[in-house]
């Protein structure tokens, strides 16, 4: 798959700079997977909050900073599903399972909503920007577990407002400025908004929280027994 665009190739030659404008398509890798580790970095606390000055006016998305995301995100999973008592995690799916079909099928859908409601935004974009948002997910189970060993609901919804609630909203303005509609920005943005914070909800009920069992809630206190069945 290739892009159209143009881009800036400084050549060296001779100690000198020589600026040749190349005019062409820009490959998928050239977009999407050459990154430097300061831009990725950038990029992630951009994803943090809405794009409301000029730190956070980043517009431009990569899949390597999402793929890192998620490769952490089912790191921290697989921790507190290992530390839950066994019968807690026996109605659910392993986090690598959750994680990739929610990874997969959400994209797909707020792409097939953005094409009914005629957004000017490329699958990949979308993609890339909803990868970037799983960062909040990160931060706020980390926390959550460092802090209050997520025990403190009241604490987790705090970081789910304040982390998960910005970078969600950052990816809605980006769409709004793309749908033409009000009536389908409102849906589009909705969509995405809900379905990106209920994800986060369920990750920590299901695979953090060391008292709810799935289904139906628990007070039952942890065992200490390791999770042998991963």
């Amino acid at each position: 798959m290739a892009y159209k665009g143009s881009a800036i190739v400084l050549v060296p030659t001779d100690s000198k700079e020589y600026s040749v404008k190349v005019d062409g398509r820009v490959s998928f890798v050239n977009r999407y997977m050459r990154v430097t580790p300061y831009d990725i970095g950038r990029r992630i606390i951009a994803s943090l909050g809405p794009p409301c000055n000029k730190k956070f006016k980043i517009e431009n998305v990569d899949l390597v900073g999402p793929l890192l995301a998620v490769l952490f995100l089912i790191a921290i999973l697989y921790y507190g599903y290992r530390i839950k008592d066994p019968s807690a995690t026996d109605s659910i799916l392993a986090p690598v399972t959750s994680v990739l079909l929610y990874i997969v099928l959400n994209p797909c859908l707020g792409f097939v909503l953005c094409k009914l409601a005629r957004a000017s935004i490329a699958f990949w974009d979308l993609a890339g920007s909803l990868g970037y948002a799983l960062y909040s997910h990160l931060i706020t189970l980390i926390l959550s577990v460092l802090i209050y060993q997520e025990e403190s609901n009241a604490f987790f919804f705090l970081c789910l407002f304040l982390f998960g609630g910005l970078s969600a909203l950052r990816v809605c303005i980006i769409l709004i400025t793309s749908i033409p509609k009000p009536a389908f920005r409102l849906l589009v943005c909705s969509t995405l908004f809900v379905s990106h914070l209920l994800f986060l909800i369920f990750l920590h009920f299901a695979y953090m929280h060391p008292t709810f069992i799935y289904g139906k809630g628990s007070d039952k206190r942890i065992s200490t027994k390791i999770h042998t069945n991963l």
